[in-house]
């Protein structure tokens, strides 16, 4: 629910700022450990 809120106020901002603001999330959401063990689980 905090990626999708943080999503949500990036939607204010002009398209420069915000694709930054978006890529960094993705990144960071990627990164997350969390996200390594779903990916781990699905290629074995």
């Amino acid at each position: 629910m905090e990626l999708h809120d943080k999503y949500e106020t990036t939607r204010m901002f002009p398209i420069v700022p915000r694709y930054a603001m978006l890529k960094k999330m993705i990144k960071a959401t990627l990164r997350a450990p969390e996200f390594a063990d779903i990916c781990h689980e699905q290629t074995e």
